[in-house]
């Protein structure tokens, strides 16, 4: 099912140097494909609108993987500069995100990481009951709203993750090894 809206205009992308590659002597040749020029300033020029192409069709992948039922995260633990991209994204199409560091053990030890979710959504509940005031001191009010927001900072792109997620998007295969390791671990158990 393609859905034919433009994800983003080829002015965009230039404007935001997306047709900038690597430099020429660092190059990949499986990329010649993909390639206009050889060199710019001693760096390749990326045909932008094969580009386009592979979004759209990544787009719609996903946009069918997710109509279907099944649960995506996307990961960019590493690169802050997308990080905030990332987690509006991920909010917008209702998808799980982890843009702060990866929590170890997300998929091979998930038993855990759900108690830790569940206890998250417990402090939730709790502190937003109408007569906490009078149940507990304001410093102990400060202690739990304060331990709630260090669960939420590594947790909260998959609060009410029940089970694990079925498709996998990970930004920055390079710096987000430990992911990749760990559900390659999980899916041959």
């Amino acid at each position: 099912m393609s859905n034919k809206k433009e994800l983003i205009s080829l002015e965009k992308m230039i404007e935001f140097d997306l047709h900038l590659g690597a430099k020429s002597r660092l190059w990949e040749p499986k990329m010649a494909p993909y390639l206009l020029k050889e060199e710019y300033k001693k760096r390749h020029i990326i045909n932008l609108e094969k580009t386009m192409e592979h979004l759209q069709s990544v787009y719609d992948y996903l946009y069918d993987l997710s109509r279907s039922g099944l649960e995506i995260m996307f990961v960019s633990s590493k690169n802050k500069v997308i990080a905030d991209i990332v987690k509006e994204s991920a909010k917008r199409v209702n998808a799980f995100y982890i843009t702060q560091r990866w929590l170890g053990g997300l998929f091979t030890n998930f038993k855990q990481v759900n108690k830790t979710l569940n206890k998250l959504t417990e402090l939730d509940d709790f502190l937003r009951q109408e007569n906490l005031h009078q149940q507990l001191t304001k410093k102990e009010i400060s202690q739990l709203r304060k331990k709630k927001q260090k669960i939420e900072k590594n947790y909260d792109g998959i609060k009410g993750l029940s089970k694990l997620p079925n498709v996998l998007v990970i930004f920055n295969p390079v710096n987000d090894l430990i992911p990749i390791k760990e559900a390659k671990k999980w899916i041959f158990q």
